[in-house]
């Protein structure tokens, strides 16, 4: 039975071993691109390792340019870090202080202790010293750059023809819709957007189907199996069960199997290629250095992951990956969804009219990334609402939303005992 159904088994000791022993190991834009976060001991580690295995690494045509293109980005947001973290922290104690000034006028027995004002003056500079000489020690990146540069010297496949690209995306019109993977999770929220390379015409949204045939061509080609190493966690490329990803999605190993005359395929994210790496390719490397490397990448990405959920503190958090952002008289929602954006953002402000008829609306996209959705709403006017009054404001546009709208959204549920503590348990305020 197993041969009819490949991809719901994991393989045998013996096939893992035959299949790292043998392999061409191909490595996905999202993986490359992720070195440039990786603290030194995770980013050295995997360098010393794609050294080990020169000779077997490639990278699709596909991510070879989606890797230049956000490159620069990359190496740019990484040195720019420093310098938002200075402004975040000095702009916070101009509020506070701003605070204390304002009640001070307002109440007649508040003073304002300047002794106390000084001393966090005096760790704020402190502190901002520290983040500048961590800016001066940061690792010079280019340096890395030249390194995966070298490493995958004339290990780039070919660009595909603008033919083989159309029939490309055609097949993806067939195969998005009934979700076969690769790919259709991007379907939505990358629709409409195209590129322009080397003469060529990119469909963003077919990107990662792109990618595939170029895999399995490869394969093809050359009669190797392949080791997709990928850090993108979406379920058009892993099995995901009660929330956990259990392997690489089974529709991805059957696919590859019939085309490539029954070669293998196996996935790994960055962090666990490097742990099973120790062990398939008898690296020369102390487990403990192997498990400081792996617990850099899985910090990252928990730190990533993070950014996309609430703080308590300051956000009203709301389940299945929606936050709103309090802050003055605008408030930040982050939305997963399979739509586009525009698609979003229209159906979203029809929606908070219903709810605000009286209040001029703007919403505005602030970034994207994947499935996710930053939006930036606007009310023209300052508006205070306790808790249950938030709910139902929400509950009336998740009603709305199961209308035959554009899309149906569902990430307005609560989960209110995540505001229990915080300065949000009794009021949520838009505007000051």
């Amino acid at each position: 039975m197993k041969e009819y159904f490949p991809g719901f088994y994991l393989p045998t000791e013996e096939e893992f071993k035959k299949l790292w022993s043998e392999c061409l190991f191909v490595f996905d834009t999202n993986a490359l691109l992720y070195v440039y976060r990786y603290p030194d001991s995770s980013r050295n580690m995997l360098i010393n390792i794609l050294k080990q295995i020169k000779d077997r690494i490639w990278i699709p045509h596909q991510v070879g340019m989606e890797y230049h293109l956000h490159l620069h980005n990359e190496i740019s947001n990484q040195h720019g870090a420093y310098e938002n973290i200075q402004n975040s922290l000095e702009e916070k104690f101009q509020e506070i202080e701003d605070l204390l000034k304002k009640q001070a006028s307002r109440h007649v027995n508040f003073t304002i202790n300047t002794e106390l004002i000084k001393s966090i003056e005096k760790n704020l500079d402190d502190l901002v010293q520290d983040i500048n000489k961590q800016k001066e020690s940061h690792p010079n990146l280019n340096i890395t750059q030249n390194e995966l540069a070298e490493l995958f010297n004339k290990k780039v496949g070919n660009a595909y023809s603008q033919d083989k690209l159309n029939e490309i995306f055609q097949d993806g019109k067939q195969r998005y819709p009934v979700k076969t993977p690769p790919g259709f999770k991007d379907h939505n929220n990358k629709k409409g957007k195209k590129k322009i390379f080397e003469g060529l015409s990119y469909e963003d949204q077919y990107g990662d189907l792109v990618l595939w045939y170029q895999v399995i061509d490869k394969a093809i080609e050359s009669k190797s199996s392949i080791i997709l190493i990928t850090d993108d966690v979406k379920e058009d490329w892993w099995r995901q069960e009660k929330g956990k990803t259990v392997g690489p999605h089974p529709e991805l190993i059957k696919e590859f199997k019939d085309k490539t005359n029954n070669l293998s395929i196996y996935m790994y994210q960055t962090e666990r290629f490097i742990e099973y790496a120790k062990k398939y390719l008898n690296l020369e490397e102390e487990q403990s250095r192997i498990d400081l490397a792996v617990r850099g990448i899985e910090d990252i990405k928990k730190a990533d992951q993070q950014n996309m959920k609430s703080n308590p503190d300051n956000r009203f958090p709301l389940k299945n990956g929606a936050q709103i952002h309090l802050r003055k008289s605008t408030f930040r929602v982050v939305l997963k969804s399979d739509f586009s954006a525009d698609e979003v953002i229209k159906s979203f402000r029809s929606k908070l009219a219903l709810v605000f008829p009286e209040i001029l609306v703007k919403v505005r996209l602030v970034e994207e990334e994947q499935e996710w959705i930053f939006l930036r709403v606007t009310l023209g006017e300052h508006v205070v609402m306790n808790t249950q009054d938030m709910k139902d404001a929400l509950e009336e546009i998740d009603t709305a939303l199961e209308q035959p709208v554009i899309y149906t959204l569902q990430v307005f549920e609560r989960v209110d005992k995540s505001l229990e503590g915080s300065k949000w348990n009794k009021h949520v305020f838009f505007g000051s």
